[in-house]
């Protein structure tokens, strides 16, 4: 545990450390954050900045932050819940969406450890009834936890009533190489079109389309099909809870979770955050974007799970 730095506010904010088996994580109390994963000894698998300075001047990407109360994007930063609209603030000016939960959601919040062991921590925030917009009071945590070869991140919430939920992690995982020489799978056999704005507007079938990734392939981000978002940002519906798996040029990360979606966005706009576009992909486990119907509730539980290994493994 090292301090990390303090906030404008005074806050400070903390660098936990977990280890278990081969597998080393560095997470802060601020959006928990995930600042560094290594298996095996091997360097820091996912992007990051060294100082706090740097995560909070560029707070809009999100760097490896969890992402709350609701993730991706809702349609004109709007909503009705029990005959009530609720408006939510625009930060997505160019499409006017709110886009995962506006400006400051969970990722700009200082949470508290309420769990900690050497290879376990959980982290709580408490969101009050109309913070960014959103009615009713959220209790939130977020566990992480390592066992053998694999980083989990367990989702739990509850509210005093029924409000949209839907959190994920925005992890930029680089492992070893930039994301068009990486090759990926994902176990979906239909994708969701998106719309001028970003929205996914009408469900299609990967077959013979860029979206197919049924077979292991190269990913290459910059294809003439996905101009219009410079890369993939695009929601996938799975057929199984072992859902993708991503691979470098000696390691390889597959992913499972109890979510019907994944989010995979190949980060198109890093250059304005200090890294190069391209140099790293998120794999984010959710519910559909902009489907608020399936996001209300006041029990809110998930689970999606990392796991690591090298290639020269797997081909022995």
């Amino acid at each position: 545990m090292n301090s990390f730095g303090h906030l404008e506010d005074g806050q400070e904010v903390i660098e936990f450390t977990l280890q278990c088996g081969n597998i080393v994580a560095k997470v802060l109390n601020y959006g928990c954050i995930v600042t560094y994963i290594s298996f095996d000894g091997s360097p820091n698998l996912v992007l990051s900045y060294p100082d706090l300075d740097s995560y909070v001047k560029n707070r809009s990407i999100r760097l490896n932050t969890v992402v709350g109360r609701v993730a991706n994007r809702i349609e004109d930063g709007t909503f009705e819940l029990d005959g009530i609209t609720y408006n939510l603030p625009i930060n997505e000016e160019s499409r006017n969406n709110n886009l995962h939960s506006g400006p400051i959601g969970f990722d700009q919040r200082v949470w508290t450890v309420v769990e900690r062991k050497p290879h376990i921590i959980e982290f709580e925030y408490i969101s009050v009834h109309m913070e960014g917009g959103f009615p009713h009071e959220v209790v939130a945590k977020v566990e992480y936890s390592i066992k053998g070869s694999n980083f989990g991140i367990a989702y739990r919430a509850n509210s005093d009533k029924p409000t949209p939920i839907a959190m994920t992690n925005h992890i930029y995982f680089s492992l070893d190489c930039p994301v068009n020489e990486m090759e990926m799978e994902i176990n979906a056999s239909e994708y969701w079109k998106l719309n001028r704005r970003c929205l996914p507007h009408r469900l299609c079938s990967v077959e013979s389309t860029v979206f197919d990734f049924r077979e292991p392939r190269v990913i290459a981000p910059a294809r003439e099909e996905l101009l219009t978002t410079r890369g993939y940002d695009h929601c996938f519906v799975l057929d199984s809870s072992d859902s993708a798996t991503i691979k470098g040029r000696n390691i390889q990360m597959s992913l499972t979770t109890d979510n019907p979606c994944l989010q995979v966005y190949t980060g198109n706009y890093l250059q304005d955050a200090g890294f190069d576009d391209h140099s790293a992909i998120c794999l984010e486990a959710q519910i559909r974007p902009n489907d608020i119907s399936s996001m209300v509730t006041d029990t809110y539980k998930t689970y999606t799970g990392f796991s690591f290994s090298y290639l020269k493994e797997i081909d022995s």
